[in-house]
């Protein structure tokens, strides 16, 4: 089997779109699934060389109906099919790439590759671990994407977004009687060949990384000051530095006693790795870009894990530091609403894998 994977331009090394990118290799191995597997982006020709020594290769498409040879075509995962994503990220980095392309192209390159295949291109197109939580009302006034959208979800042989939030909308764009959810790409990620780090702490420690919620020095801090308060010392798991490979990091969170940062992507590995993550999040953001703090917010919300959701307005206050304290210390020994946490992670995770893979076989 032939599959062509669309996804977004890869920022380097970032910890979060490696997961993501990995996370299909292991489930088509782990499956027994004979599939060779080639990686295509509508911006720009790319290789990355991993820490390894291996490398993959991106290339260019100029249209998704380019990939009629292949046998499945699978959007993996990001905001790929977001108009904002496309006046946003897309155009950002097409008129830095491309200074002589006129944004109307660029626009024009975009509906071509994500949203506009030919009819039997899209009995071959998957979409999974995507999201479109972003979209509003003002989005829809483009009658042009709104109907490209809507077809597409409509037409395509697997839809699956990572949030509740966006399979509510792709329900309520296609009036289709289907379930759109599935779960973040990186849930799919098999990490049982990397051991737990070796560390000397007879209690165990607590993680973290910070850099996406505001400043991170007061949240630092305020870690710190969690970690005395419950006779726990903290380790930097380091998730947004880039000379630390990924293995290394995932193997600190199996480490850990819990975790506790603002970083979407940690949160999803704490989660799958079954160890408890108190992530915070700015509760006024609007989702208005791929990096709002909405995205944390929903990923608590669908596992039923709203108490291990904190709000940085109300973190940062001084007098709420006690009650904070004594809710991170009894959710982090509670292993029985641990237990059914996971057990919602998890079956949310085999569900969608089994969905993806049946969706993949079908194609055969």
């Amino acid at each position: 089997m032939k599959i062509a994977v669309i996804n977004a331009l890869p920022d380097s090394l970032n910890p979060g779109m490696l997961s993501v990118d990995f996370a299909l290799e292991h489930t088509l191995r782990n499956a027994g699934l004979d599939a060779s597997i080639e990686y295509f982006s509508g911006e720009a020709n790319y290789s990355l060389q991993y820490p390894d020594g291996k490398s993959r290769s991106w290339r260019t498409i100029e249209s998704v109906n380019d990939l009629a040879q292949h046998d499945a075509i699978i959007y993996w995962g990001d905001f790929l099919h977001w108009i904002g994503y496309a006046r946003g990220d897309w155009l950002k980095r097409q008129a830095i790439m491309y200074p002589q392309r006129p944004p109307a192209a660029a626009l024009e390159r975009y509906f071509r590759i994500m949203l506009e295949p030919d009819d039997a291109i899209c009995e071959k197109i998957i979409l999974f671990g995507g999201t479109l939580y972003p979209l509003n009302s003002a989005d829809l006034l483009d009658t042009r994407y709104e109907s490209a959208l809507t077809r597409l979800l409509s037409k395509a042989r697997l839809v699956k977004f990572r949030d509740m939030v966006s399979a509510s909308y792709a329900a309520a764009l296609t009036s289709r009687n289907l379930n759109y959810q599935g779960c973040d790409c990186a849930f799919l990620l098999d990490t049982r060949a990397i051991a737990p780090a070796a560390h000397a702490h007879a209690n165990g420690y607590i993680g973290y990384s910070f850099g996406r919620t505001g400043e991170s020095g007061p949240l630092v801090e305020l870690a710190h000051e969690i970690g005395k308060a419950m006779g726990l010392p903290l380790v930097d798991v380091g998730w947004l530095d880039g000379n630390r490979q990924l293995a290394q990091k995932i193997a600190l969170v199996k480490s850990a006693k819990f975790i506790i940062t603002d970083v979407y992507h940690l949160s999803v590995t704490s989660l799958r790795e079954g160890k408890p993550v108190f992530c915070i999040g700015a509760g006024s953001a609007h989702a208005t870009a791929t990096l709002s703090d909405k995205k944390k917010e929903f990923l608590f919300k669908q596992y039923l894990a709203d108490n291990f959701y904190l709000f940085h307005e109300y973190v940062m206050q001084p007098g709420n530091f006690a009650p904070l304290v004594q809710q991170i210390a009894h959710l982090s020994e509670n292993t029985r609403i641990q237990d059914k946490l996971f057990s919602i992670v998890n079956a949310s995770a085999q569900r969608s894998r089994n969905e993806l893979l049946s969706a993949l076989r079908e194609t055969s």
